[in-house]
C-alpha cells in the first residue's frame, strides 16, 4: 500500500492531496519512500505547505521520533513548527508527543508557536478520548 502511495507523489495533482499522502507515508513509517519524497521536495519552493510537510516527513523518516520531538519541544525550527505539531498529534500520537506538545505550549518563545502547540495538544487529547 505505501508503495502505491509513494508513486502518487510523482503524479500531477493538487498539492493538498500530496500533503495527505505525505502524512500517510509518515504514519506508515515508509522509509522506502524517501527517494520519492526527496524528488517531490526538489520541485517545490521552500515557502509552500507541500515543501514544509515534505521537510518534516523526511526528517522523521530519516532521524526518528526522538529528534523530531526534541526539535518541537525546544523550538529549534520555527519555520516548521506547524508541521512538527501536526506530526506529533496526527502521526506519532504517543505519550512522548503529548509531553513535547505540553512543554512547547508553555515555553515556546513566541505566542503563535505556543498557540500552535496548544491547538495540536487539544487535537491529540480529542483523539485520545475518542
Amino acid at each position: 500500500m505505501s508503495r502505491s502511495i509513494a508513486a502518487r507523489l510523482a503524479t500531477k495533482g493538487p498539492s493538498l492531496e500530496k500533503v495527505f499522502w505525505l502524512w500517510s507515508l509518515a504514519r506508515l513509517g515508509a522509509r522506502h519512500a524517501i527517494p520519492d519524497i526527496r524528488a517531490l521536495r526538489a520541485t517545490e519552493e521552500d515557502w509552500t505547505k507541500l515543501a514544509r510537510v515534505a521537510d518534516v516527513v523526511l526528517d522523521y523518516l530519516n532521524e526518528g521520533e526522538a529528534v523530531i520531538l526534541d526539535t518541537l519541544e525546544h523550538h529549534r525550527d520555527h519555520a516548521h513548527m506547524e508541521e512538527l505539531c501536526t506530526l506529533a498529534w496526527f502521526v506519532l500520537r504517543s505519550e512522548a508527543a503529548r509531553s513535547a506538545l505540553e512543554r512547547c505550549a508553555v515555553s515556546a518563545p513566541d505566542e503563535d508557536c505556543r498557540k500552535e502547540c496548544k491547538f495540536s495538544l487539544d487535537k491529540l487529547k480529542t483523539r485520545e478520548s475518542a
